[in-house]
């Protein structure tokens, strides 16, 4: 027997299985005894040619993909032609043709689901007499890509208790997820690789009673199990916002809305907001209409307007504010990154009635401006470039604490190189003299790029190194002489090499690391030094390497990560709610 594609159980616990190269399918019993063969090579109403899939509905009926002949073949419970859907022999992209299906599967209600290969969609049909009418259901005939409203060359379907699709879309790397009306849901995998939830080769996915998914992978060698939950968490948008391109996020609070400005780098970034958590709306035109605003930063308000900024590398960063932020009243208030096209905006923060944004500048290092207004001409800058030191290109640690404000620069590109000194930490109590409270690197240059919070009476810096993982400082006076290392050890995973995100919520403080092996983790500690994960690894997503946004809103952690390996987006930015869930892969079969 060769290799088939699925196989398939009916009520009585027979199997059924697709023998592609036999041109037949073979029944067993539950004690895994052969039954009987169900076809031979043929273009005949009981012949196959090639047959990939198979499906029984709840009355027995069979339902086979008979590839090479293009057409659907179904039989009775006494095996016995009844129906052809497509056309023999012949394929086709219109809805009565099919160009080698490969899986089918059957829905509650009798619909039933075709994986259309070559035509790059999945349709809808309905058994009428010894026929049937298709319809197009999900993707766009004849068009393969990598978007949410595209396959290439989708392989399997299968359909949960609650009546979503599962689609095996072999050659992008991932199963897509639909509702039972063609509505995209969300992503399993979406990027090529071995850790558990990258996918290689997805051919076939199936779910059981429970709503565990299980997906066979052709390159892994391998089933990976799906099960429902991450505990304590839940998932509150679909990935990407519909667009895989969005692969990062900024969250921040404005008014009575939850704002997410996303990191696109093929149309823009792009500015959603929420009301109650779970239900999205976008509120500008992708990169406020200019492509190479590819990153969208959720900012700060000051005087009844919210200001966010833009990471425009041809031009320099833009800073955007509004008033109600439903889309309709939105201006510039900087463009050309501050007269540098070097400068990139990374961060707004408001600190003593003033709003001060930093940008990142490989040539000349790191600007920090302000305003009390924020309109457009009343910026001024308030420190030295690079604070007197090019080697500080980038600067997206910010905090308020003890009525200072806070930054802290970070060395990419001198790392490696030999050149650079590490992390420095410096203050302002008026916005115009700084001083640098820390030792370079707090004595180690390989401590390259921090993040910064306050919580409960103590300053926090986590940095990257990935020399000994990621590390976490905190201070309580921060004069310079104070400064108390709490983490040291990436939490205890040399793949935490740093992370991108700290903030407290509650009774708490939380930590999130970057971790591209097996996906983010979210520390949680009371005091400082005593810490522990409260997220499963990249909230049972490999491909969730980093988090990026943080907030609170409406008494609860929104959390939104970075998806994929820093080489494409994966399945798009996710953003977490606490205490709910969604899938958890598991390897179920390694050989």
């Amino acid at each position: 027997m060769t290799p088939s594609t699925k196989v398939a159980v009916d009520g009585s616990g027979n199997v059924y299985v697709a023998d592609t190269g036999n041109h037949r399918v073979q029944i067993y019993n539950s004690s895994g005894g052969y039954v009987t063969t169900l076809g031979s090579y043929g273009s005949g109403s009981d012949q196959f040619d090639g047959p990939r899939g198979v499906a029984v509905d709840g009355s027995g009926n069979i339902y086979v993909a008979d590839s090479g002949n293009h057409r659907v073949q179904v039989y009775n419970s006494s095996r016995v032609h009844q129906a052809t859907l497509g056309v023999t022999g012949v394929s086709g992209s219109d809805n009565a043709h099919f160009d080698y299906p490969y899986g089918v599967a059957i829905d509650s209600s009798g619909n039933v689901y075709v994986a259309n290969g070559e035509n790059n969609r999945v349709q809808k049909c309905t058994v009428v007499g010894t026929g049937g009418t298709c319809t197009l259901f999900a993707g766009v005939t004849g068009e393969w890509g990598d978007d949410f409203d595209h396959f290439s060359v989708p392989r399997d379907v299968a359909v949960d208790g609650q009546g979503r699709i599962y689609v095996a879309d072999i050659h992008n790397q991932r199963v897509q997820v639909f509702d039972s009306s063609g509505a995209y849901l969300t992503t399993v995998g979406g990027e090529w690789g071995t850790n558990i939830g990258q996918l290689r080769e997805p051919a076939a996915v199936d779910v059981d009673a429970q709503g565990n998914v299980y997906v066979a992978e052709n390159r892994n060698h391998r089933i990976q199990k799906f099960a429902p939950g991450v505990p304590g968490w839940e998932q509150v948008n679909i990935n990407g916002f519909g667009d895989r391109n969005n692969w990062a996020a900024n969250l921040s609070v404005f008014g009575s809305y939850l704002y997410a400005g996303t990191v696109n780098d093929e149309t823009g970034g792009e500015a959603w907001r929420t009301a109650n958590g779970t239900t999205w709306n976008q509120v500008n035109l992708d990169g406020f209409g200019v492509v190479s605003n590819t990153r969208v930063l959720a900012g700060e308000n000051l005087n009844g307007y919210l200001y966010v900024g833009t990471e425009n590398s041809a031009t320099g960063g833009e800073i955007w504010r509004c008033a109600t932020c439903d889309g309709s009243d939105w201006t510039q208030v900087v463009s050309g990154g501050f007269g540098d096209s070097n400068n990139t905006l990374e961060r707004i923060v408001v600190f003593s009635n003033t709003l001060y944004a930093t940008t990142n500048n490989d040539v000349t290092g790191v600007e920090v401006w302000k305003t009390s207004t924020g309109v457009l001409g009343s910026w001024t800058q308030c420190n030295t470039d690079g604070f007197g030191d090019n080697k500080n290109t980038g600067l997206w640690a910010v905090a308020v604490f003890n009525g200072h404000l806070y930054v802290a620069t970070a060395q990419w590109g001198a790392y490696g190189t030999g050149t650079h000194t590490g992390v420095e930490v410096w203050r302002t109590s008026d916005g115009v003299t700084w001083s640098q409270v820390n030792t370079d690197g707090f004595g180690d240059h390989d401590n390259v790029s921090p993040w910064m919070a306050s919580f409960d009476g103590y300053l926090y810096v986590l940095y990257h190194n990935y020399n000994t993982g990621a590390q976490i400082w905190r201070c309580a006076t921060c004069n310079g002489t104070d400064w108390t290392r709490v983490v040291s050890d990436g939490f205890g995973d040399s793949n935490n090499p740093g992370g991108n995100l700290m903030l407290g919520f509650g009774d708490y403080f939380y930590a999130c690391t970057s971790n591209g092996t097996t996906g983010t983790e979210i520390w949680q500690t009371a005091n400082g030094t005593d810490w522990s994960q409260v997220n499963v690894d990249g909230f049972g997503d490999s491909n969730n390497v980093d988090v990026w946004g943080g907030a609170v809103f409406k008494g609860r952690l929104f959390l939104s990560t970075v998806a994929g390996k820093w080489g494409g987006p994966a399945s798009g930015v996710e953003v977490w709610m606490m205490l709910h869930q969604v899938y958890l892969p598991l390897v179920l079969r390694n050989n």
